[in-house]
Order: structure tokens, then sequence, then C-alpha cells
């Protein structure tokens, strides 16, 4: 895979989104599978190639700040490093961030960048196919994966029997990390550099102690099958 650069939540908004990463199905997986490593949440902002790195000094703009994002769609894939992940949506902060760093790196270290369905937030790797759907089903059974209200969005949550808890709608972009993700073992990929981005009037936490009204059922379920927010592998 090379190197990367992961746009990482604030560090309140990781933990909560980690704990949901811990969630295991009620099924028993294979024995011995490489599924279910650990890793930080994250939006995968571009890969390249070595053999130079760059400065994160030098390819964040001067004047990126923390940089709120929204939640989509919930996206079953079709490969390990893509089993299921969140599709993000695509604001102008957030895509001009994105441009900025790519010209960056592009004029100044001649490095050939690649993003790969950008932006999408990262959550799970599974190895088998049938397991990634299961994953899914169970994800949204449990409620820790729930439509927005009035139809848009998603809502991710990591314990939905806790009513003081408001689920997620999207995060804060807080911190920018260099990676190096040149072995085939997700646990052996390391941290190169970090780059925290500075606060411009942070908006109230997406994480809160609000709870939101339970949708009734028969939305529920028109809103599962007949809106399209949850999709698998084009």
């Amino acid at each position: 895979m090379g190197y990367a650069l992961w746009l990482v939540p604030v560090e309140r908004e990781r933990r909560a989104l980690a704990r949901l990463m811990a969630f295991r199905p009620s099924y028993r997986r294979k024995t011995g599978s490489r599924s279910y490593p650990i890793f930080a949440p994250h939006i995968t902002l571009v890969r390249f190639s070595g053999p130079s790195l760059p400065s994160l000094g030098h390819v964040v703009p001067p004047d990126a700040t923390e940089t709120p994002v929204s939640f989509e769609t919930m996206r079953v894939g079709d490969n390990y490093l893509g089993a299921l992940s969140i599709t993000i949506s695509k604001s102008r902060e957030l895509m001009d961030l994105h441009d900025d760093i790519v010209n960056r790196l592009e004029a100044m270290y001649q490095i050939e960048t690649k993003s790969r369905r950008f932006p999408h937030l990262s959550l799970f790797y599974v190895d088998e196919a049938d397991e990634r759907q299961r994953l899914g089903n169970e994800l949204i059974q449990t409620g820790r994966v729930q439509r927005g209200a009035n139809d848009e969005g998603l809502l991710l949550t990591y314990d939905p029997g806790d009513k003081t808890l408001k689920p997620m709608d999207g995060f804060t972009v807080g911190e920018i990390w260099l990676m190096d993700c040149t072995s085939r073992v997700v646990g052996d990929w390391e941290v190169k550099e970090k780059w925290i981005l500075p606060s411009s009037e942070r908006p109230p936490s997406r994480y809160g102690i609000t709870p939101l009204p339970p949708p009734s059922r028969t939305k529920w379920w028109r809103n599962l099958f007949g809106k399209g927010w949850w999709r698998t592998a084009d």
C-alpha cells in the first residue's frame, strides 16, 4: 500500500469511533483470520509511494484548521481494506483541503498521489465476504448504524442502549497523520508524523448527551430498503 496521509478525528470523537470499531458480531469467524485488526478511524486523504517522505509542515496549508465532516452512507465493500466504510459528504472545506495538499505534494516532492474513493471513513477490515455482509447487517440491526433525521445522512453510536448518548452524524478532523503502510500486516503500520490542526471556533461537539427519538419501525425499514443509504460494492 505504500505511504498515506490520514485525516483523523479530534480525540474525543476518535475514542467514540474506536469503541464502535471494537464491535464484533455474534457469529463465530474463522480461526486465524486476519480480520478485525485494530487501527485508528481515519479518512485516507492520499496514498503514494516513496522513496522520500514529505514533511507535513511543508504540505499542510498554513491556514488549515479543524474541519467538520458529515456521514452519508454505509458501504459494504468487496475486499479486505474496503470491507466496511462510511461515505463522507464532499463539503467545500474538505475538498479544498484535499486539493491543496495534493497540489503541494506534487509540486514540492514530485509525488504521484492516489485518492481511492475519497472521502470515506474506514471502520473495519474483514477478509471474508460473507462476514462483511453479516457485519453490516448486525450494525444496523443493533442500532449502531441508523439513518439520520428526515432521511438525511447517517448516525453512528457505539452503545445504542444508552439513551444519554447522541449518535454521531459526523466528526471534526483534528489531526493529519503521515502513515507508513508498507507492511501487509495492519498492526505493523506506523505513524511517522502527526500534525495538529488548530481550532477555528469549533462547533458544538457532534458527540453529546442529548438522545434522539427512536424512528418508527415502519419508517426504519422503509429507509433501510427504499432509500439506498446502505450500499454494497459496485
